[in-house]
């Protein structure tokens, strides 16, 4: 998706489909979430990427997880993270 800035929302789609339980995966999530919003900090037109996990195991064709990041410098910085309550404790 692209900003009137010339600069991009990457917002990709992603499937876990290890049988861990809620914490595991929930920290799981997160450290594969903030290691692509390292990796795209990098790019320097992306400005902001929403990351958005299915987990099958827990819960059937719905998302379970959402981490939001934009861009601060050189780099992307947390700005919310979402679990469904299937996967919170």
């Amino acid at each position: 998706m692209g900003l009137n800035d010339g600069s991009y929302v990457v917002l990709p789609h992603f499937t876990w489909n290890v049988k861990n339980g809620a914490k595991n995966t929930r920290n799981m999530l997160s450290m594969y979430s903030e290691h692509l919003a390292a990796k795209l900090a990098k790019e320097s037109d992306v400005s902001e990427i929403t990351v958005f996990w299915e987990v099958p195991y827990h819960k059937e064709a719905n998302n379970v997880a959402k981490f939001s990041y934009e861009r601060n410098g050189e780099q992307m910085m947390v700005g919310e993270e979402w679990f469904d309550q299937v996967i919170r404790e």
